[in-house]
């Protein structure tokens, strides 16, 4: 017997129209990258500020404000009260998967 997949929700929204139904993040362990699936509006909900960052490994200005990027994101979402209100999704442009590893 085959499995059932799960129904995917329905979703909908400008954020959705923007970025589609699905985002990935990736999990970090040791040398490794776990890439994980998320619907866009659970990956996103309660979000007070969104950020769309354009980047890609080719690009050394790019790879020269990464890091800053990620200290603004970490101090943004340390504030007492406003914890995890802030969120940024990474729009890669990367030449492929692989580059796109490396670049983090």
């Amino acid at each position: 017997t085959e499995q059932e997949q799960p129904e995917e929700p329905v979703q909908a929204g400008p954020l959705i129209d923007l970025l589609g139904t699905k985002l990935q993040s990736l999990e970090i362990e040791g040398q490794n990258g776990i890439l994980h699936e998320h619907y866009t509006n659970e990956a996103l909900d309660g979000k007070r500020v969104i950020g769309l960052y354009f980047s890609a490994d080719w690009c050394g200005p790019c790879r020269q404000f990464t890091p800053e990027l990620v200290s603004f994101y970490e101090k943004m979402n340390k504030r007492r009260g406003k914890k995890d209100q802030f969120q940024i999704v990474w729009v890669s442009r990367c030449r492929d998967q692989n580059s796109h590893f490396q670049y983090l």
